[in-house]
């Protein structure tokens, strides 16, 4: 069985990987861990443009660190005391 083309975030299908990382010049390990830190496709190719939520003055790059922090288990319980930035 063939293995499905890797797409970019836009759609745009690469042959691999390492062809798709190196169009928008980020390393393969460094994809990868960002998608295993929880990065979306988005975010792991174009780290510059990150989305980060702001809660009492600290930022985190996880809503799942997020809720850790405040103690919570749904983000709707903290959504109004939350901003996203994106840098």
């Amino acid at each position: 069985m063939a293995r499905a083309k890797p797409r970019d975030h836009h759609g745009r299908e690469y042959s691999t990987v390492k062809e798709m990382c190196r169009h928008y010049g980020v390393s393969v390990s460094a994809y990868y861990e960002a998608l295993d830190n929880g990065a979306t496709t988005a975010e792991a190719l174009e780290p510059g443009r990150r989305k980060y939520y702001r809660y009492n003055g600290h930022l985190f790059t996880h809503r799942e660190g997020l809720l850790a922090y405040a103690g919570v288990t749904r983000f709707s319980d903290i959504a109004d005391h939350v901003t996203i930035v994106t840098k």
